[in-house]
């Protein structure tokens, strides 16, 4: 091989060895990368459904601060590939945004019955 074909194909060559070494070697490879993009496309959606019921809570007064903590820990765990962690962490927000929600809208009606009625 002459060093004018290598410099005149060299992108295609590069190009080949690439895409040679970025495919799947089999179906197994293929199929543990489309569920692993699944899961992260699924926490990712948790996350979102865990972030507005928490901003609802927010509205209400009534958030509770370790939603932010199990938010922040699911993003992370995302981050660097661990995403059964990253889906247990984005339930636990989900969880605690909605509980923290629920105790807002329970507390709207609650409070009157801790307040004193006078007698006129």
């Amino acid at each position: 091989m002459s060093f004018r074909f290598l410099k005149k194909n060299l992108s295609v060559i590069l190009a080949v060895l690439l895409v040679s070494c970025a495919e799947p070697k089999d179906d197994k490879a293929l199929s543990s990368q489309v569920e692993n993009a699944n899961s992260n496309t699924r926490v990712l959606e948790i996350l979102e459904k865990a972030e507005k019921v928490h901003e609802h809570a927010v509205m209400k007064e009534h958030a509770w601060t370790v939603t932010v903590n199990h938010i922040q820990a699911a993003r992370n765990a995302l981050a660097s590939g661990d995403t059964e962690d990253a889906l247990l962490s984005a339930n636990r927000a989900l969880l605690t945004a909605n509980a923290s929600l629920s105790q807002a809208d329970r507390e709207e009606k609650a409070w009157q019955a801790r307040v004193l009625k006078t007698k006129n």
